[in-house]
């Protein structure tokens, strides 16, 4: 579902589209799926942008072109808000990865505690 309509970031109003759609990735301050989408509509050098509707999280996404479609920032949206689960796998992977090396450098600086 989309409609357009005038919205406040910060002191800035814009106009765009708010969206709520499964193909959106939640946002990740606050897991709310409805985002609002605009972009400046009529030059290639001027920044486009994403934001929660709940919590205001606001991401510049630089590719404001009047040439493409809106599905493009949503695209860029999930790029900066990846799907949680995954996001928690790559997190675990690190988490893993970091405590093998820091096992692997008591052991050969000999540390024990």
């Amino acid at each position: 579902m989309t409609e357009k309509i005038i919205f406040k970031i910060g002191r800035d109003e814009r106009w765009g589209i708010k969206v709520k759609s499964n193909k959106v990735n939640p946002c990740l301050g606050c897991g709310n799926q409805e985002i609002f989408i605009w972009d400046c509509g009529y030059s290639t050098f001027n920044p486009g942008g994403a934001c929660c509707v709940k919590c205001r999280r606001d991401v510049e996404l630089n590719i404001c072109d009047p040439l493409k479609p809106k599905k493009d920032l949503l695209r860029e949206w999930n790029k900066h808000n990846p799907n949680i689960k995954l996001h928690l796998q790559n997190l675990d992977k690190s988490i893993k990865s970091l405590n093998g090396e820091k096992k692997r450098l008591k052991k050969l600086f000999k540390i024990k505690k």
